[in-house]
């Protein structure tokens, strides 16, 4: 998606005032219905398939994609300074606690390794 996006901006990015806003908010949306779509059909069926699976990753593609161009469609809902001050404020809690998420998971089955059986990157 970030070299997708790059691309996009400049091609025609920079004439949208609400680029940058619109593509962070499209890619949190994106990545949560990616979670929910997973959990919810894999907790319904028991187990999880590889063709739904990759379903629920091109659902979730294309519905990022989409729900990017409706925003920069509409520039009254993320054109302000507030909206684009907290996107960015939001990627970059995102990138920080995903950083500190890789070295201390939370001690959840969730989070454990399948092949390790333990939480986090082993050390050395």
């Amino acid at each position: 998606m970030l070299l997708f996006s790059a691309g996009e901006f400049f091609c025609y990015g920079k004439d949208q005032p609400n680029f940058f806003t619109a593509k962070i908010w499209a890619v949190f949306l994106g990545m949560a219905a990616m979670v929910m779509l997973y959990y919810t059909y894999s907790g319904i069926a028991g187990c999880h398939f590889l063709a739904a699976d990759i379903a629920v990753y091109v659902a979730s593609a294309a519905l990022t994609c989409f729900l990017s161009y409706r925003m920069m469609c509409s520039r009254r809902l993320l054109s302000s300074d507030n909206a684009c001050i907290l996107a960015i404020s939001l990627l970059a809690l995102l990138i920080i606690l995903f950083i500190y998420f890789t070295f201390h998971p939370p001690m959840s089955e969730l989070f454990r390794d399948p092949v390790t059986e333990d939480f986090g990157i082993p050390t050395v």
